[in-house]
């Protein structure tokens, strides 16, 4: 089966895991769909149905390969492993600079006039890492849990 966006087709994979959860992720040009061995029928198909939209619209907004250099710039796009965020940056009257995250994918960076790129860059990691850290830890306890198999707090 494949995913066809912007003329380009991906692959997909299934995979059946032994979780109560499921999940999708866009990884090396595939679409893997990992799907709990509890789903069945129709709760099973409207879960995949609702996957593959995911990765539809994800995929519709990146272009090229892969890879997309993270553009720090006002209209510019950086690329995460599960989100693309779209970078707005505006001038301010105020003397500190400042980030924010709207509608879950848009970073909006306020800065002084003296501000320069490289705020901008530090500002935009600062939303995304704080935006990524319940994804990190869901992937972190994925790992532990298929291959390590240890207790950790933080």
């Amino acid at each position: 089966m494949k995913l066809e966006t912007n003329g380009k087709n991906y692959p997909i994979v299934f995979e059946e895991v032994m979780k109560r959860s499921s999940s999708v992720r866009i990884k090396n040009g595939k679409v893997v769909v990992k799907l709990s061995r509890f789903l069945i029928g129709r709760q099973r198909d409207e879960t995949v149905e609702k996957f593959l939209k995911w990765a539809g619209k994800r995929l519709a907004k990146v272009r090229g390969d892969a890879f997309v250099e993270p553009n720090y710039e006002n209209s510019g796009r950086v690329v995460t492993h599960n989100k693309i965020y779209e970078v707005h940056v505006m001038k301010s009257l105020k003397k500190s600079a400042r980030s924010d995250l709207k509608n879950e994918c848009e970073i909006v960076v306020r800065l002084p006039e003296t501000g320069g790129r490289s705020v901008v860059k530090k500002l935009c990691e600062k939303v995304i890492m704080e935006d990524q850290e319940k994804y990190l830890g869901e992937i972190l306890r994925e790992l532990n849990e298929n291959y390590f198999r240890v207790s950790f707090n933080n």
